[in-house]
């Protein structure tokens, strides 16, 4: 594994809906940590997995801004493996999640109730036929 980003102080971090850090974070928290560690600011959009309406307003932002072309965050057409620091959003049993890339390998972190902080990869099985997007905030 060659990450660009330590965050090995960050694995094993519990969940909360809505965390932001130090001590949890959610799907979308955990992303905004790694990308600040970047020096990408990511926007304050409140995630709350709980319900999949509340998860799609959150959402709702980064999709509109993509469709009308005018906001920071890009759609990426990917062949093969994303970029590090790539955003990936998920859909499953109804409710979006997201984690980001770490390397040019297809490792991505992310954070789930009964996972809590992690790293897995792209090609996990898990994965097939859930990922929805390829994102990148720009400034």
């Amino acid at each position: 594994m060659s990450l660009i980003i330590d965050t090995s102080d960050l694995i094993g971090k519990p969940f909360g809906w809505g965390g932001r850090g130090p001590d949890f974070y959610d799907c979308f928290g955990i992303c905004k940590k790694v990308a600040e560690r970047a020096g990408i600011a990511y926007p304050e959009y409140p995630v709350n997995m709980r319900t999949e309406e509340l998860v799609t307003g959150a959402f709702k932002s980064v999709l509109k801004e993509y469709e009308e072309g005018e906001g920071r965050w890009t759609k990426l057409k990917v062949v093969g493996l994303p970029q590090p620091l790539t955003t990936i959003l998920m859909k499953s049993r109804g409710k979006w999640h997201m984690g980001i890339t770490l390397s040019n390998y297809g490792e991505f972190i992310h954070c789930i109730i009964r996972h809590k902080v992690n790293v897995t990869t792209i090609s996990n099985p898990l994965w097939n036929g859930l990922i929805k997007g390829y994102y990148v905030y720009t400034e």
